[in-house]
């Protein structure tokens, strides 16, 4: 029997790296937002509170807290599903692990201790530890509690684990065919009729809400661990597998394309509904009847906000040179953006400025920052190629040529040299 032929790589969507690339400055910003919420979120611990929140960041944070990571993990079940059909599952693996598994290595290494020293430094000048208790860390129970896990790296932990799933159900697929003599499967799920094509996307609300009404902490709150939480490695689980349904359909992903914009109006909507929920659950339990409402508006706006930008930028043919640059260096901000917003948030702490004026400080410096030693100390570097893979050496002018003028050489050559 001959080998299976891949499927040939799709064109690369710019528009797509386009949204990869602004979906790590919307990363910064809601981070740069966590000090100036009207109430602080349940279970995270950040180096400084403003005594000054504000309405419009509160808001804004919660906006993004709602759909960021669903749309980060939609995406990378999206890219995932189309390189594993293409590399096969074993070599998906081994990219996988080189692209993901050594990063966190990396970050766990460097980014994590960096992370704890930022924000010692922060608990220490609001007075709320000592500098015994950096040197023991051993906190007092209300930060220690809160203080150590993974911080923003369990996404690539939830990540890896999702691919690591990916790759053996693809590998069991395959053997299932060639044992039935069928040829390999091109789709990971089976395509809907064509009258269910704009409906199809909705079916993800239900297990989303589901999941939200066991564990509403998952967006109200944070849950810093060194292990998957269930019930947020569910909810992760969900979105990668929204983003694999994406791909196994052409006319999937074109009807994605052509009416997501049109979900942007409902999210709005949703989030209108989910906001004063949030609150309310910040400052007591949640009846059922509010709890459940809480979970459909919460899932309803996570999925709705995810296809409406996806659908938004996939209709973009092209992006341009900023864009794709940020693109290029989204995962380095990802990686390394958090000590150093936690480090802008103490810098202008104690500051008389408006929070809306810190919050753009704080967003403008550590995006200026990491795009800055993204350029000079990690495009082309060997730090470079571990999170990317080989690329082209970075560009050098030719040398100028200086021919001296000689009596052969044409009268206006002559001039021009």
């Amino acid at each position: 029997m001959s080998p299976p032929t891949l499927s040939p790589a799709p064109a690369r969507r710019e528009g797509l790296d386009a949204l990869r690339g602004i979906s790590a400055i919307l990363v910064v910003m809601l981070h740069a937002a966590m000090p100036y919420l009207l109430q602080p979120m349940p279970g995270l611990a950040w180096p400084t509170h403003d005594p000054r929140p504000s309405a419009l960041i509160d808001a804004l944070g919660w906006a993004i807290e709602g759909f960021i990571m669903p749309l980060f993990l939609m995406l990378a079940g999206l890219f995932a599903a189309g390189l594993c059909r293409n590399l096969g599952p074993k070599d998906f693996l081994k990219h996988r692990t080189r692209r993901i598994l050594v990063p966190l290595a990396f970050g766990c290494v460097v980014i994590v201790p960096l992370d704890f020293w930022v924000w010692s430094l922060g608990f220490l000048l609001d007075g709320r530890c000592t500098w015994n208790h950096i040197r023991r860390m051993k906190f007092p129970a209300e930060i220690h509690k809160n203080l150590f896990g993974l911080s923003h790296l369990w996404f690539l932990q939830y990540l890896y684990l999702l691919c690591l799933g990916l790759a053996a159900w693809a590998a069991w697929r395959s053997r299932q065919a060639v044992t039935e003599g069928d040829p390999v499967p091109r789709t990971f799920f089976p395509r809907p009729s064509a009258a269910a094509e704009f409906f199809a996307p909705l079916l993800w609300v239900v297990p989303t809400a589901a999941v939200l009404w066991w564990e509403p902490n998952i967006v109200v709150g944070f849950q810093h661990s060194f292990l998957p939480v269930p019930a947020k490695f569910l909810h992760a689980t969900l979105f990668f597998l929204m983003g694999v349904w994406l791909d196994s359909d052409d006319a999937r992903s074109r009807a994605a394309g052509r009416f997501g914009r049109w979900w942007l109006i409902p999210a709005a909507v949703s989030f209108a509904v989910m906001l004063p929920l949030i609150h309310a659950h910040q400052s007591a339990t949640l009846a059922e009847v509010s709890r459940v409402a809480f979970a459909m508006a919460a899932g309803f706006f996570a999925v709705t906000m995810s296809l409406g930008l996806y659908g938004v930028f996939l209709n973009i043919p092209r992006c341009s040179k900023g864009l794709a640059y940020l693109s290029e260096a989204s995962f380095w901000i990802y990686l390394a953006h958090h000590p150093v917003v936690g480090l802008a948030a103490i810098a202008v702490a104690r500051t008389g400025w408006p929070a809306e004026l810190k919050f753009a400080v704080v967003t403008a410096a550590t995006v200026g920052i990491t795009l800055a030693i993204y350029q000079v100390g990690v495009r082309y570097t060997s730090i470079g190629t571990l999170l990317h893979g080989k690329r082209k050496p970075r560009p050098v002018d030719a040398p100028r040529v200086i021919t001296q003028p000689g009596p052969s050489m044409p009268a206006a050559k002559r001039r021009i040299a």
